[in-house]
């Protein structure tokens, strides 16, 4: 999470993906709050690494659905809006 903070501060245009075996969603809410464009599991579909890409290339924020299930959107879509404009929600 350091480096995400840094690696985003220093960098405003990078795109940062989190794969990880992390379910945690208030984990997630941190990661996109500290500016990561993507959010992944391990267990997650291979293809939906090129999905969160083609997000995260046009400013759109993706966070896998496996973990969303269950979980207030509205604490993503908080955590987007405080991060700023390049992780805007995907359609």
């Amino acid at each position: 999470m350091d480096a995400c903070a840094l690696l985003c501060r220093k960098m405003p245009e990078l795109k940062l993906i989190f794969l990880t075996m992390n379910e945690d969603p208030d984990i997630a809410a941190g990661a996109i709050r500290l500016g990561a464009s993507g959010y992944l599991l391990k267990s997650s579909a291979s293809a939906e690494l090129f999905t969160a890409i083609e997000q995260a290339l046009a400013g759109k924020l993706y966070i896998t659905p496996l973990l969303t299930k269950g979980v207030p959107l509205g604490i993503f879509l908080r955590s987007s809006h405080e991060a700023g404009p390049r992780n805007t929600p995907g359609k």
